[in-house]
């Protein structure tokens, strides 16, 4: 799908910032040979600095194994992203130790000016996400250069939207940032057509990931994928997207044939949550339904991938009706059924925009699965009345983060995409949103202000974009001015 039918779906993303605000920290920009990064360079930062998404191993451009010994410093000031790291190099493992610079694009370094500073004269390795390696005259001597997506796309169950970039380190803001006076000078119209537009820009980055997902991988996978990381909630995004590649749909459906138990003992086996010994406390009807999979499992766990570690899942400290063996039943039941994405969109988007949501559980949560139907959890209590096995609060956030962005991706109409996306509740203010409306507006900002899905979401947008990026405790954010120029070109009315 080409761009422009994304940004249809979402005509005020563009007016979210002025072009000339556009700088290196909005990393999806267009960059080297017209590659594409539509996350930011924050989410690459993250990847170096955490070891649960940093790969073991890296690949200098010079064809020398790195490992690393200490990250470094995460700096949250003016120079290199990372201070006082320590690498192993080569076959000797030879020590290193230096800064560490990160960028999206290798031509970031000079885009930056960074060959002329002198803050970045300690520099021992420029991590980039992309591949292709600068002149080393460009670089402090000895400099090592390394790229990441080539071990990224191979590890599994790696996704970029599983980081969570707010939980890393970030500067403090002023006690009264220079953001919010400029907002406070703007009518309340105003302002909520800033969220909007921000929000507007969320949902098309989500929608061009989903658009990259279905060149690579097909409709029916990239769906697939996407609704099983939404069943993961907070804990089992990763583990839910590794077990999507590492089952996929078409392998999935060839081996169930169509019937969903087989699908859940399927994916089960695979997820490696598959019970192997039957609970003395165990009734019956749990006890023969455990055989059941299993004899299920057993019979082609040879033809199946290798099973995942049940250690990668969050299992303690969740609500039972959250936990990974009863999403697995909403998992089976697309693995099941899902055979023509087309339809399925068609199906969703095709009536009245206000009853999207009883579409979208409709075909989430067809029946087949008697046991989770009338079970909480695993051996739990056993209800009359059959049991929702996706609720209410996270069919709505299906929606908004996959149904929306992936109908925009996919090709439908513009308007048709607009239409449902004014329907949808909001997520609740989580918080991210609510710190982010404390820098935006301060503590006395009315709360109809933040409301609605859409402005919710720019409040996310502006957060991430801005604050997250900002090492100089709001002096040198790039907002206020970005704001400044906005104001003289948006009328003082919606």
């Amino acid at each position: 799908m080409q761009p422009s039918g994304i940004s249809a779906c979402f005509p005020f993303a563009g007016s979210y910032a002025p072009a000339s605000a556009h700088g290196a920290w909005m990393a999806r920009e267009a960059g080297d040979r017209g590659r594409r990064f539509a996350y930011t360079e924050r989410h690459v930062q993250a990847v170096w600095y955490d070891p649960q998404w940093r790969p073991s191993v890296l690949m200098s451009s010079q064809g020398e194994r790195i490992e690393v010994e200490s990250p470094g410093r995460w700096n949250i000031e003016a120079g290199p992203d990372f201070i006082g790291a320590t690498l192993r190099v080569g076959p000797d493992l030879r020590r290193i130790t230096g800064d560490v610079e990160v960028h999206v694009f290798p031509s970031d370094w000079l885009h930056h000016g960074h060959a002329d500073d002198p803050r970045y004269r300690q520099v021992c390795l420029h991590l980039t996400y992309f591949d292709g390696a600068l002149a080393d005259s460009a670089l402090p001597p000895g400099a090592l250069q390394a790229a990441l997506q080539p071990a990224l796309k191979v590890m599994p169950g790696f996704a970029f939207e599983h980081i969570d970039v707010s939980a890393y380190p970030y500067g403090g803001r002023a006690d009264v940032p220079p953001c919010r006076r400029v907002l406070a000078e703007w009518p309340i119209a105003q302002r909520e057509r800033l969220l909007e537009a921000a929000g507007h820009e969320r949902m098309r980055r989500k929608a061009e990931r989903f658009a990259e997902a279905i060149r690579e991988r097909g409709q029916e996978q990239a769906l697939y994928e996407a609704c099983l990381v939404a069943l993961g909630y907070q804990h089992n995004k990763r583990p839910f997207q590794e077990l999507a590649a590492r089952l996929p749909l078409e392998r999935l459906r060839a081996a169930a044939h169509g019937d969903v138990e087989r699908a859940y003992a399927l994916l089960a086996g695979v997820s490696g949550l598959l019970p192997s010994d039957i609970h003395a406390g165990w009734d019956d009807e749990t006890r023969r339904q455990v055989r059941v999979w299993w004899d299920i499992w057993w019979k082609e766990r040879h033809r199946m991938p290798a099973p995942m570690a049940a250690s990668g899942w969050r299992r303690h400290g969740i609500r039972p009706l959250n936990h990974p063996l009863r999403r697995l039943a909403t998992a089976a039941v697309i693995g099941s059924t899902l055979n023509d994405a087309g339809q399925w969109l068609s199906a969703w988007l095709d009536g009245s925009p206000g009853g999207l949501l009883e579409r979208v559980g409709a075909t989430l949560q067809a029946r087949g699965m008697p046991y989770w139907e009338h079970r909480g959890s695993l051996g739990g209590v056993r209800h009359e009345n059959a049991q929702a096995l996706v609720g209410a609060e996270r069919l709505d956030i299906i929606a908004l983060n996959v149904v929306v962005p992936f109908a925009a991706a996919a090709g439908r109409e513009p308007a048709d995409v607009r239409s449902v996306m004014s329907c949808l509740k909001p997520e609740k203010m989580n918080q991210v949103m609510r710190e982010a409306a404390f820098y935006l507006f301060g503590p006395d900002a009315p709360a109809s202000l933040c409301r609605g899905s859409l402005r919710r979401q720019g409040l996310i947008q502006i957060f991430q974009d801005y604050c997250l990026h900002d090492r100089s405790w709001c002096g040198q954010c790039a907002f206020p001015g970005a704001l400044a120029e906005l104001s003289r070109v948006w009328p003082a009315g919606r």
